[in-house]
């Protein structure tokens, strides 16, 4: 079921209360691409009507359960992208991040991530309205209010950093953001350290069975062009490596979503691993004058 965050629960008796931004901003994308599910089902007809002509939060959040229900009834999968929407985060992932975690639950509500933006945008909704707390590392800014460390992360440190601020060896997310090595870092970032569900950044101007890697620099960052991080097909090696399941990238193709295989059995998630169906072209970066080279996670992964 979706989660319902705490704030609203109180004010679930009058809808009224809420603030129209709050159901605008966190709910329009979801209940959008609800209205436009095609079908001939007369439960689905009917639902679709409604999202359209009622504004009650309070109902909207019923109709998303019942939807979710109407799947789980008729053994459907779950498409992840039918939950996009935001809040705080950059796209989509707000909803995607919800969605997953109202499917597997939560253990000890911690959260890591690194890059990002200044409001650190896929876990300001999991602490805002859900109880998370954890660590945000940005090279940029720090902010002692919310756990926000300043620092430059390589795969050299990021054990070192885990270590320096007391990260638990399990905890429930991590996200990954820093606009070049992101595939580096993960892959260096020890077995001991195992967050249930992984959001990462990855270059989706390359198909989906392209194998490509930029080389490692430990101090670049992202220029502009589409010389940074890796190929979906790069970050699935190495996410099948460590013993995660893919099983959704946002529709702008900006981040994958990752879950740990051992939560995988009782999900039923559309399009799990499947690449092909999974991807989705994102060509707004410029051309790389530099013509660099490219590795690969086969070439990077035989030497680790």
């Amino acid at each position: 079921m979706l989660e319902i965050p705490r704030k609203f629960m109180s004010l679930l008796s009058d809808p009224s209360k809420i603030p129209e931004k709050i159901i605008n901003r966190s709910l329009r994308g979801i209940f959008h691409k609800l209205s436009r599910q095609t079908g001939s089902e007369k439960e689905l007809s009917e639902k679709r009507n409604a999202i359209n002509s009622e504004m009650s939060f309070k109902w909207k959040m019923k109709a998303l359960i019942d939807h979710e229900l109407f799947l789980k009834k008729n053994n459907i999968p779950i498409n992840l992208n039918d939950y996009e929407s935001r809040l705080y985060s950059q796209n989509g992932e707000d909803g995607i991040i919800n969605a997953i975690f109202s499917k597997i639950g939560y253990t000890n509500k911690y959260y890591v991530e690194f890059g990002g933006g200044i409001d650190f945008d896929n876990t300001r909704l999991l602490r805002e309205y859900f109880g998370f707390n954890g660590l945000l590392m940005n090279c940029d800014s720090e902010n002692l209010n919310i756990n926000c460390r300043r620092e430059f992360i390589t795969k050299e440190n990021i054990n070192e950093l885990f270590k320096k601020y007391d990260v638990p060896c399990e905890f429930d997310f991590l996200s990954i953001d820093i606009d070049y090595n992101d595939w580096y870092v993960w892959n260096s970032l020890s077995e001991k350290y195992k967050p249930r569900v992984v959001c990462i950044e990855f270059n989706a101007r390359f198909g989906p069975n392209d194998d490509k890697l930029v080389r490692y620099d430990a101090s670049a960052m992202r220029d502009r062009t589409f010389y940074f991080g890796g190929s979906m097909k790069a970050f699935y090696m190495l996410g099948r490596k460590k013993g995660y399941t893919l099983v959704c990238t946002d529709k702008l193709g900006v981040n994958l979503f990752f879950i740990k295989d051992d939560l995988l059995p009782e999900l039923h998630f559309k399009y799990v691993n499947d690449l092909n169906k999974l991807h989705t072209k994102n060509w707004s970066a410029l051309p790389d004058t530099k013509n660099r080279e490219w590795t690969s996670a086969k070439e990077q992964l035989s030497h680790s």
